[in-house]
């Protein structure tokens, strides 16, 4: 069982970034709302985002994509 071998997981753009090699999102669930604060501006921002994990991970939502099975 790992993220790369889920139905759940999509890889990110690994040639946007090169530190986030391996890297990608777990789709299982809606979004997670994050606030950020920018004290200086003195505002907030709002976006969703799904939890980004690393291909070698894994968690009790695991199902084998189909394209392992």
């Amino acid at each position: 069982m790992r993220c790369d071998k889920c139905k759940w997981w999509s890889r990110l753009d690994e040639q946007s970034n090169t530190q986030l090699s391996g890297a990608g999102y777990c789709l299982r669930f809606p979004p997670v709302i994050i606030q950020t604060d920018d004290s200086e501006e003195d505002f907030y921002e709002w976006y969703g985002e799904w939890p980004k994990t690393h291909q070698k991970e894994w968690c009790g939502e695991f199902m084998k994509s189909e394209q392992d099975a």
